[in-house]
């Protein structure tokens, strides 16, 4: 059976959801008793225990294990009854293959990777054919160890002087390499190319129980296939456990990415993240979760924001900035979106002191950018001054502008709104002076310019009205004399 290399990849859209969905606390992490007992175990393994974990890792159901047990040891004694003494190992390891496709073997199928099934239907693939040779080869005094390649599984018998490869998924494919009947069934059969020992880079020799670990390995493809990616933990955890090596860790980290990732797409991100957590605690950190984090870390904080949590949203950016989860451009770009949204909101409720106040805080805390600081400010203290200016107030709305100006620098908005507020004071002043001065009032109306003019020197209104008033005084005087 081909292993599955696909991975789902993070943010992929998954179309079907697994029945058995559990949630992060459900699954075990765990191997099972049965695994960590044989994991133990010293390579020869005991038949009892190579025959039983066949089985096992099979999903055989416990009751039925006693009954297969004894059809093998059946099987068994009648192959070694065919078995002539002055035989050398050459023969006997190609008579145990022939002897499997003539009692046990029927019909190749590539998804059928159980022993039991096998042994039952006579349904194989490569790997429940191999290690099916495995066991009875073992039963007649053979060394055998397993071969994997990117998509396929085979044995090696292991002779005085040479190694044998034996593809078992073909009456003739005892040393496959010398005969045409092979090349002709083989390729027919599976559908695959044989990897010969010349080809090394392309093979990896295994022991019995990496061999046995691929029954797992097929189970959990399987599975993928479904998108029943909670299902394949406990299996992965059992074959990592049962056969530990680069391969079968990288395919553990591989199931536990997958169901973080239907979690993910399931929105239930607090949990994939307590999962992936229990994961790191039980087997360690590897570098292929930092992607997997940051998209969950990111996505809890969208998610809190869309719900308009927004301080929760902030505490959780600053714990992820802190843990490395989340990049520094993420950051920006989420604690901005937080600041912006906190502002919507809260300039509703706040009063215009406490929303400049709330403002300042989140520039201060890198949240804003100086130039969205500036808008929010400059909105915010003009917002300020008009209060005083609606009531009338030109120069505390002017006096408040220039508060302004002093705390954030000059912004051209602010001088603008200053200018007019000062335009404004003067044309109150000059309606009032010109009030003054029609009714001939005009030692009141010098007074009120002068005063104007002590306050915004630089308006020409006032100017001109002093130069007026100036003018009418010294003419009555003249007149006067």
């Amino acid at each position: 059976m081909k292993q599955s290399r696909s991975m789902l990849p993070v943010l992929s859209l998954l179309l079907l959801l697994s029945a058995s969905f559990l949630s992060a606390q459900e699954i075990n992490l765990e191997p099972t008793p049965y695994v960590l007992k044989v994991a133990l175990e010293e390579e020869p393994l005991p038949m009892d225990s190579l025959i039983t974990s066949a089985f096992v890792l099979s999903a055989t159901p416990m009751g039925e294990i006693p009954g297969l047990s004894q059809n093998v040891a059946a099987l068994q004694n009648e192959m070694a009854a065919e078995i002539q003494p002055d035989w050398p190992p050459y023969r006997t390891g190609e008579y145990i293959l022939e002897f499997l496709h003539r009692k046990v073997f029927i019909a190749y199928d590539e998804y059928q990777t159980r022993v039991d099934v096998a042994l039952q239907t006579g349904r194989f693939n490569c790997v429940s054919s191999a290690v099916l040779y495995l066991i009875f080869a073992r039963s007649a005094g053979l060394t055998v160890q397993g071969v994997s390649t990117a998509d396929h599984a085979f044995c090696s018998v292991i002779l005085p002087g040479e190694i044998v490869d034996v593809e078992t998924t073909t009456f003739h494919g005892f040393d496959p390499g010398k005969k045409k009947e092979f090349v002709d069934d083989f390729g027919n059969i599976t559908g695959y190319s044989y990897v010969p020992p010349s080809d090394y880079a392309k093979r990896n020799s295994i022991g019995e129980k990496g061999l046995l670990s691929l029954i797992l390995q097929n189970r959990i493809s399987l599975l993928e296939r479904r998108r029943q990616f909670a299902d394949t933990i406990e299996l992965s955890v059992d074959r990592y456990v049962f056969s530990p090596d680069a391969d079968t860790e990288g395919h553990m980290v591989r199931a536990f990415l997958n169901y973080a990732a239907l979690l993910n797409e399931g929105k239930r991100y607090v949990q994939a993240i307590n999962f992936l957590d229990r994961a790191v605690e039980r087997y360690g950190w590897k570098s292929d979760y930092q992607k997997i984090f940051g998209v969950l870390s990111y996505n809890i904080v969208v998610d809190l924001i869309q719900r308009e949590l927004y301080e929760d949203a902030l505490q959780k950016v600053e714990v992820y900035r802190d843990s490395g989860w989340i990049g520094a451009s993420n950051v920006d770009q989420l604690g901005s979106q937080i600041a912006e949204r906190m502002l919507a909101r809260d300039l509703k409720i706040l009063s215009v002191q406490e929303g400049i106040g709330l403002a300042g805080e989140l520039y201060d805390k890198g949240l804003l950018k100086r130039d969205r600081f500036l808008e929010y400010a400059v909105m915010l203290h003009i917002r300020h001054s008009e209060e005083l200016a609606s009531a009338g107030d030109y120069l505390g709305a002017e006096e408040r502008i220039g508060t302004a100006i002093a705390a954030i620098g000059p912004d051209n908005r602010l001088i603008n709104a200053r200018d007019v507020y000062l335009h404004n004071y003067a044309v109150g002043v000059h309606n009032r002076f010109a009030s003054l001065f029609n009714n001939q009032e005009y030692s009141v109306a010098l007074r009120l310019i002068e005063a104007a003019l002590e306050r915004y020197p630089e308006s020409t209104i006032l100017q001109g009205d002093l130069s007026s008033i100036k003018r009418v005084i010294s003419t009555n005087s003249e007149n006067h004399n």
